[in-house]
């Protein structure tokens, strides 16, 4: 039985590739782990401003499609399996933030989120 980390890592995985089969795809080789602030891969004031937010933060990750000025999702794992996502918008300002009670949920809801990312590109 997979623990509710790797349901998120998973579901990082799997949104991830089904973001780059539509179109490449910009994220991090795999969530950020905010339960230690050593060696991790993220800049410090970054991971500051998530745990101020979040107090409760395990992992998170940013995703968006093609380019980094273009709508995006930061989504976060609490310790309670809860999971919160922020959309933004190109200007990097939050639209709105959902909070989804486990990571099955959401990625029960994983093509809304597609069409978040991928709500102003245009192919052709």
């Amino acid at each position: 039985m997979k623990t509710t980390v790797e349901n998120f890592n998973s579901f990082f995985c799997e949104l991830g590739n089904l973001c780059f089969k539509i179109k490449m795809v910009e994220r991090g080789y795999e969530p950020f782990d905010f339960t230690k602030k050593e060696s991790q891969i993220i800049n410090p004031d970054y991971f500051d401003e998530v745990k101020k937010k979040f107090p409760k933060v395990i992992r998170g990750f940013h995703m968006a499609i093609n380019q980094k000025w273009c709508d995006s999702i930061n989504c976060y794992l609490q310790e309670n399996g809860e999971v919160t996502v922020e959309f933004c918008n190109k200007d990097m300002e939050i639209e709105k933030t959902i909070s989804y009670p486990s990571v099955g949920d959401i990625s029960k809801n994983k093509i809304s989120l597609i069409h978040y990312l991928t709500r102003e590109w245009k192919p052709f």
